[in-house]
């Protein structure tokens, strides 16, 4: 499921209790990170791993969504790859990335 902004990301979170959100920090209305701050702020939702997604390339913008209380920070544009790998990291599941490097193929 998607959000195009910040509100209705949120809502959908707190509805929907996903396993991982992937958020855009730049969003209309209410941004990426006031969407993870109010989700860290929720006992119902403050468990969920929210991973920011976004074109701030800087170490400074990283710090700030880490801050906010993303777990991880990935920065478009991004290799399909890395997006697997830094999912796979925080949900329960075994990684089909991890799965093909132990086979050695696709």
């Amino acid at each position: 499921m998607s959000a195009l902004e910040g509100r209705r990301a949120l809502s959908l979170a707190k509805s929907l209790h996903p396993d991982l959100v992937l958020l855009d920090i730049w969003m209309p209305g209410m941004d990426g990170l006031q969407v993870v701050r109010e989700l860290k702020q929720d006992p119902q939702t403050r468990a969920i791993p929210v991973i920011a997604v976004t074109a701030a390339v800087t170490l400074h913008d990283r710090r700030i969504a880490l801050q906010a209380g993303c777990v991880d920070y990935i920065h478009k544009p991004y290799e399909l790859e890395t997006l697997e790998k830094t999912i796979f990291r925080f949900l329960k599941a075994p990684s089909p990335v991890q799965d093909r490097e132990v086979f050695g193929g696709a």
